[in-house]
């Protein structure tokens, strides 16, 4: 249930990476390196099952474990976790600069009746090229589709905040592209919770704004819907999409 890949480096140095293919056992093996002698000391890393769970759930840390080892020689014995992948780094006096994880949300907007959406890939915090306006009778309504999609690197949790219903205009907003189902205090007030989102995942959410009656003519309100990170990131990782009406 293990399996040994040995590579010399350009440096002359040894890296062993050793699979242990055993879902629920950890495995102690004795190894024994001949023809050269490696270093006594160097890094270890290894991912797997603590990380694979962090990477599932968004608990805990799905960072590859690394630490220093030491007194080893060209035969030990060493315990691999159940299911992991460990690379031994003989003579690496420091573990490499951890991958940069990026923090990004992505908002669209269109239309209920439109094909597509408006604003994907698009990142800022006034809507610019990510407005979707419509021309309304006063005592109308229009229904936006808002998706939100994780672009970041990792999974991520999100809040998605808009405007309540003021100065006469109305909105509800619901959760997908159908359904009776009424998020609308979320979304007006700390915003609505999206979980665990994995990079490239998306959710939608709909917006349905009525007019006024005494409306005037001309008259133009825009709703700013923007979504967050939950406990990390900043106005940077941040994307704002904008539904107009324009009354008629």
């Amino acid at each position: 249930m293990l399996t040994v890949h040995a590579v010399k480096n350009v440096n002359g140095k040894l890296d062993l990476l050793v699979i242990n293919k055993s879902a629920t056992t950890e495995l102690t093996a004795n190894i024994i390196i001949k023809n050269m002698l490696p270093d006594s000391s160097g890094y270890i890393f290894s991912y797997g099952i603590p990380q694979d769970e962090a990477a599932r759930t968004g608990v805990g840390s799905m960072d590859i474990f690394s630490a220093p080892f030491s007194n080893l020689s060209g035969n030990f014995t060493y315990k691999f976790p159940a299911y992991s992948v460990t690379v031994l780094a003989f003579g690496r006096s420091t573990p490499p600069p951890p991958a940069s994880v990026i923090l990004q949300s992505d908002n669209m907007i269109k239309l209920a009746s439109d094909s597509t959406y408006i604003g994907d890939d698009i990142y800022n915090a006034d809507a610019v090229n990510q407005t979707r306006s419509i021309a309304l009778n006063a005592g109308r309504s229009a229904t936006f589709f808002i998706t939100l999609q994780n672009d970041g690197s990792g999974k991520n949790s999100f809040a998605i905040k808009g405007p309540a219903s003021n100065n006469g205009y109305t909105v509800k907003y619901q959760p997908g592209t159908s359904g009776s189902g009424n998020i609308t205090s979320a979304v007006t007030g700390s915003g609505y919770s999206v979980n665990n989102l994995a990079p490239g995942s998306s959710v939608v959410i709909r917006a349905t704004i009525t007019t006024p009656r005494n409306a005037p003519l001309k008259a133009v309100k825009d709703f700013l819907i923007i979504s967050n990170i939950l406990g990390g990131g900043n106005q940077t990782s941040s994307d704002t999409v904008n539904a107009k009406i324009i009354i008629n």
